[in-house]
């Protein structure tokens, strides 16, 4: 049998053996032995000692020296990771109060300390507040530091990132290009922080649904790190990921995963790197082979995740709900909506209790149920679940954000079910103007709620309004997409099926072809798109 050995256990071996003999132990001893912890992931041994530290220095300093505020901030480092975020705010509030009264409003302490704040309120969907932190350090840096100063360029980074999380593309593309320039004449072109730069930027185009300026970005940062890093390390393998998520967006789900694989291949060859780390590409895997349809192998990477993120941060962290959902997620596509439920029942819990009931999360999970009891055809807990999680949006986001779009499209879908035809179309109006104002008439996004109201028009019997919104959809993913996606085969599929219904079958067939030819060659035989596709040909055949 093997034992684990860990420093942070021979150091606690060592604490445990002085108070055993009576011997007096300082401050910094525990501080060590805490910040050892957290480096090996014992994050709540970290938390013991970091607490143990802080009464003594407090005990021999006084409450507001400076030394007592750098244990909060690493105790609000600590209650970050484990997802204690009110008590992570709580930590750094009071680190923030001592060195605002010691050090003054334009240190640059204060400003990491508003940094660390902002990126906790973010993480709990308060934009707005994220945004408010960022602001205020990167304010203290530009003037204690200078416009060209590589840390403001983190600092344009970090708020750039809240300003994409808000909804707020355009700003952040502001953001991260000014820290580009800055790191690009501070460092050269081709130093490993102007590819983190670049990997920002990606972020920026991925979340704009520009998936092919976001591989060219997410490429030219690879580059960079290939060569100044060597292709093992784990800046390499974390814009793998990123390369893998802007191919999977793209639908190329078969390159997508030879990205995540390269990038697992690293991280399984570097003991060094976080385990959460592997767990996140892990969970790329399982989406990847989700969305070709191969449920189980996607159920097998998943459970990979949970385990990792269960041995390391316990039962209980909104991360492990992740996986919970996710889950969830893989066992409502195989059709086991009861057992679905259970797992996003499961992950509700987690972030309700650490979260609060008006987190952004808390709200995608009962999306998620409504998901599931829509899947199950019981259309009025749907619509319950699907309104708790408008509430919830509209509070947090605002009501011209685009996921509370996403939202009244569910709602839409619902009552689409349910025969509310003219509901259904109020519904996807809403969604589509939203979308139009947030996002611009050549948006995915926008595509996709052209076919919703093609669907709801079509079930009302107006069939020419159907096949003018499913055309505008399918303008939109042609622009976008290439040739071959499987949502660009889907529109087809809609419009085979509304000719249908209008009894002209000779057009009906052509879309249905064109639909079959991309689901044969994107996702392959087996799945259940390119199956349906078939009997539908040979329905049509009689």
């Amino acid at each position: 049998m093997s034992v684990k050995v860990t420093l942070a256990s021979c150091l606690f071996g060592t604490l445990a053996a002085c108070a055993t003999s009576g011997q007096k132990l300082g401050s910094d001893a525990y501080h060590r032995v805490g910040d050892t912890s957290y480096e090996e992931a014992k994050y709540s041994l970290a938390i013991e000692f970091y607490q143990k530290a802080l009464e003594l220095q407090q005990e021999k300093l006084g409450d507001d020296d400076l030394i007592v505020a750098g244990t909060y901030r690493d105790i609000g480092n600590t209650w970050n990771k484990i997802g204690q975020y009110k008590r992570s705010i709580d930590a750094y509030q009071k680190a923030l109060d001592i060195q605002l009264e010691k050090l003054g409003e334009d240190h640059l302490d204060v400003a990491r300390t508003y940094s660390d704040l902002g990126f906790v309120w973010g993480t709990k969907g308060a934009n707005d507040r994220a945004i408010e932190h960022h602001e205020k350090a990167l304010e203290i840096q530009l003037k204690k530091l200078g416009p060209d100063h590589i840390d403001v360029a983190t600092m344009y980074i970090n708020l750039g990132g809240a300003w994409r999380d808000h909804g707020m593309y355009d700003r952040a593309m502001e953001q991260c290009q000014k820290a580009l320039k800055i790191r690009w004449r501070a460092l050269g072109q081709d130093h490993p922080s102007v590819a983190h730069a670049y990997s920002q930027l990606g972020h920026v185009w991925q979340s704009m649904g520009e998936h092919d300026e976001a591989i060219k970005t997410y490429q030219r940062a690879l580059n960079i790190q290939m060569i100044k890093l060597g292709e093992n390390h784990p800046s390499v393998a974390a814009t793998y990921t990123y390369l893998g998520n802007a191919l999977d967006r793209k639908g190329d789900y078969g390159q997508a995963i030879e990205a995540y694989q390269k990038a697992l291949q690293i991280q399984l060859a570097m003991p060094e790197v976080d385990p959460l780390d592997r767990a996140v590409t892990y969970t790329y895997l399982g989406t990847a082979w989700r969305k070709r349809g191969a449920y189980d192998r996607a159920r097998e990477f998943y459970q990979k995740a949970l385990e990792i993120r269960e041995e390391t941060l316990g039962n209980e962290h909104p991360v492990v709900a992740q996986s919970y959902s996710q889950l969830g997620n893989t066992w409502g596509k195989k059709g086991d909506h009861d057992l679905a439920i259970e797992f996003y029942e499961k992950a509700l819990e987690i972030q309700r209790m650490k979260l609060g009931e008006d987190h952004l999360l808390v709200g995608r999970s009962y999306s998620s149920l409504g998901d599931s009891f829509y899947r199950k055809k019981v259309y009025d807990k749907a619509v319950e679940f699907y309104e708790k999680s408008l509430q919830i949006k509209r509070e947090a986001l605002g009501e011209s954000h685009p996921s509370v779009a996403v939202t009244y499209t569910d709602l839409g879908a619902t009552w689409r079910k349910i025969g509310e035809h003219d509901r259904a179309i109020k519904l996807y109006q809403t969604a589509l103007e939203i979308k139009l104002k947030a996002l611009g008439d050549s948006h995915l996004s926008v595509g996709q709620s052209y076919n919703h109201l093609g669907a709801a028009w079509q079930d009302k019997g107006e069939y020419d309004e159907a096949i003018r919104s499913y055309e505008k959809a399918l303008d939109i993913k042609r622009q976008l997409l290439s040739d071959d996606h499987p949502s660009i085969a889907v529109t087809y599929g809609n419009l085979g099926n509304v000719w249908s219904s209008k009894g002209d079958i000779s057009n009906a067939k052509k879309y249905y072809h064109q639909a079959l030819a991309i689901f044969e060659t994107q996702l392959g035989e087996a799945h259940p798109y390119t199956q349906q596709a078939r009997r539908v040909l040979l329905l049509d055949r009689h």
